[in-house]
């Protein structure tokens, strides 16, 4: 799932303890954090690009802790 391997099980363990719902083949492409948007290209198993996807997202604003 992740790219580099020496992450791959502690991630995927992580992702298993708290029920973590992975989106295989969505690459994130950018982030509206004004609109808690993130969003995904989404391709698919030959690597093509099938859609944009849009998901609401929980984001910490870090700029009042500043």
């Amino acid at each position: 799932m992740f790219g580099v391997k020496a992450y791959n099980k502690p991630l995927e363990d992580i992702c298993d303890k708290r029920g973590i719902i992975r989106h295989y083949g969505y690459t994130l492409v950018e982030v509206k954090p004004h609109d808690r948007e993130a969003i995904f290209d989404v391709k698919n198993v030959e690597g093509e690009l099938v859609e944009k996807k849009t998901m609401k997202v929980r984001i910490m604003d870090c700029h009042n802790n500043l």
